[in-house]
C-alpha cells in the first residue's frame, strides 16, 4: 500500500464523520439536562433522541478528525519521501477501507449504548434535583424505562413495578444510586 492510500483512507473517514455528524448536532450534557428536567415526565422521545443525537455528532466529529489525521501524515511522508510514488493500490485501499469502516460501526454500536445510557441516568438523577422533588425509586425507573423505551431498549412487563430489576440491569445502575 502506498502513501497515496493514506489520502483516500483519510477523505473515507472523512465521509464516515460526515455520515454521523449529519445525523444531527451536538448538545452539550448541560442543556440536555436542562431541557429534560422542564420536561421529562411527559416527553422522553424528545430527551431520548437528544441523547442519540448527541451520541451521534461525538462520533462524527471522532470521524472527521481521524480523517483529517490520515491526510496530514499521508501528505507530510509524500514531501518527506524520496520513494516514487506513482504506483496506486487500489484494492488493498480499499480492503482497508471495508476493514476500518467495520470496526468504526462495531465500536460506534458498542460505545454509543454506554453513553446513552449514562445520559440517561444522569438525566434521571438532575430531574429531581432541579424540581425540588423527592421522586420515589418506582418513579425514577418509570422515567427511565420511558427513556430506555425511546432508545432502543425493550421490557417485558406492561408495568414497571413488574421490570425494575431488568431496567436498572440495562442501564447498569444500582437501585441505591437512584435513591
Amino acid at each position: 500500500m502506498g502513501v497515496e492510500s493514506l489520502f483516500i483512507i483519510g477523505i473515507f473517514m472523512d465521509i464516515i464523520g460526515v455520515f454521523f455528524l449529519s445525523k444531527g448536532l451536538i448538545l452539550n450534557e448541560s442543556a440536555i439536562l436542562t431541557i429534560s428536567s422542564a420536561r421529562l415526565g411527559w416527553d422522553a422521545p424528545k430527551i431520548a433522541n437528544f441523547i442519540k443525537v448527541r451520541t451521534e455528532a461525538i462520533f462524527g466529529l471522532f470521524g472527521i478528525g481521524v480523517g483529517f489525521l490520515l491526510q496530514i501524515i499521508g501528505y507530510f511522508l509524500i514531501i518527506t519521501s524520496s520513494v516514487d510514488n506513482s504506483q496506486s493500490y487500489p484494492l488493498r485501499t480499499f480492503i482497508v477501507c471495508l476493514l476500518i469502516l467495520i470496526l468504526y460501526l462495531a465500536v460506534w454500536r458498542y460505545l454509543s449504548s454506554i453513553l446513552n445510557k449514562r445520559m440517561a441516568v444522569k438525566v434521571v438523577q438532575n430531574y429531581e434535583k432541579k424540581n425540588n422533588k423527592d421522586e420515589t425509586i418506582t418513579e425514577k425507573i418509570r422515567i427511565l424505562k420511558a427513556i430506555g423505551n425511546q432508545l432502543g431498549y425493550k421490557f417485558a412487563g406492561e408495568e414497571v413495578a413488574q421490570d425494575q430489576e431488568q431496567i436498572l440491569k440495562t442501564f447498569k445502575i444500582k437501585r441505591e444510586n437512584l435513591e
